[in-house]
């Protein structure tokens, strides 16, 4: 992601929870209706990616879109394709363990991710990653959520190719 720029081979992998408003569930999320957009932040606040996946169910024509599992608990994305949005070829969206309704739903969101380009260096770090579900209604009834990541959060590896962030 750090050592070089060769445009479409880098890979993003994404890990995080984030808790939706109180008087909102996971049931009423429905990415095959409502679109649902990702965004990574750089130190200064610039955006330095921003993705909107389709709101459309999947399609094995175009093996690409959502699907949900049959307990209701799950969203997946999956773009098959040979050019995914972003080199996402993966997203799912899972209701969380242990979330308490009183305190909002937590939901955990994965990302797998790859042949993108990613335009990061190391004076992006600590990056910030944003999710909004929906149109700008959602978003003022707070179904979004952000990171908060301080710079020691965030680490790069030897080779300085690889950056994780942790909380």
């Amino acid at each position: 992601m750090f050592a070089e720029t060769t445009p479409g081979n880098d890979t993003l992998t994404f890990k995080g929870t984030f808790r939706l408003p109180p008087a909102t569930t996971f049931l009423d999320l429905d990415p095959t209706i409502d679109a649902f957009r990702f965004l990574v932040y750089g130190a200064s606040r610039e955006t330095r990616l921003d993705v909107h996946l389709p709101a459309l169910e999947y399609d094995d024509a175009t093996r690409r879109g959502w699907t949900a599992n049959s307990q209701g608990d799950a969203w997946t994305f999956r773009d098959k394709g040979s050019m995914p949005v972003a080199g996402i070829g993966q997203l799912s969206l899972g209701l969380a363990e242990g979330s308490p309704e009183d305190t909002g739903t937590l939901v955990e969101l994965r990302i797998k991710a790859k042949r993108g380009t990613y335009p990061l260096g190391e004076v992006d770090v600590p990056v910030n990653f944003g999710v909004t579900f929906g149109d700008q209604a959602f978003a003022r009834d707070g179904v979004c959520a952000e990171s908060a990541y301080a710079g020691s959060d965030c680490e790069l590896n030897g080779a300085r190719s690889r950056l994780i962030c942790r909380r």
